[in-house]
């Protein structure tokens, strides 16, 4: 967490240059970056970071596509494409954003698609991430702290951040397993279906 007078490209490069050296990181290439399109920021990663994966959140990006492109059609093409899991999956959803909106498909088109298309992600990562929630959900927890004066903002932030960790440490007391609950949910309702498969063979037995 930093603390600054304005977000532009120096603030960012001071921030993210703390970070780096806090962490002692030599090599930026198996860290991955999300972030909205600021420009500053971009900068920013480009030069401190440089070797980084640096992705963009698919809802900040549909704000700024939203601006001209209304339609609730263009919004599930966008988010169709960026959820392409492979290049002809990916093909085909831009072609049926052409199809809908050739204007809303040249703003799409000038994006970098290993930004936001998961197509294009490194597999480095593991992770195929297309929105920064943990951010968003953490910034709105301290909006109310961004408005107070310096030290009183520090002093809430700290306490905020105290509280929450307590609260998710007395939570983790009442898992049963090893395994965060959400989780375990997803993974026993996928062994549930996938005891319903069959097995089968291609060619000759």
């Amino acid at each position: 967490m930093g603390l600054v007078e304005v977000e532009c490209t120096s603030s960012w490069e001071w921030f993210l240059t703390t970070l780096r050296d806090d962490l002692n990181i030599t090599n930026t290439s198996p860290f991955t970056i999300m972030s909205d399109r600021q420009k500053g920021l971009i900068n920013a990663v480009k030069k401190v970071f440089p070797d980084s994966e640096h992705r963009h959140c698919v809802r900040h990006l549909y704000q700024n596509f939203h601006i001209k492109h209304k339609r609730e059609t263009l919004k599930n093409d966008l988010w169709a494409i960026a959820r392409s899991t492979n290049i002809p999956t990916w093909e085909r959803n831009m072609e049926k954003l052409k199809v809908d909106s050739e204007e809303a498909w040249k703003w799409v088109e000038e994006l970098p698609p290993n930004t936001f298309v998961k197509a294009f992600f490194s597999d480095f990562p593991k992770c195929d991430m297309l929105l920064n929630n943990h951010s968003e959900v953490f910034n709105s927890y301290i909006l109310e702290a961004r408005e107070f004066a310096v030290l009183s903002m520090l002093e809430t932030l700290f306490y905020k951040m105290m509280h929450m960790n307590v609260g998710k440490l007395k939570e983790a007391d009442k898992w049963t397993g090893t395994i965060y609950p959400k989780i375990k949910k997803k993974i026993d309702k996928a062994t549930e279906w996938a005891k319903k498969l069959d097995q089968g063979y291609t060619g000759r037995k």
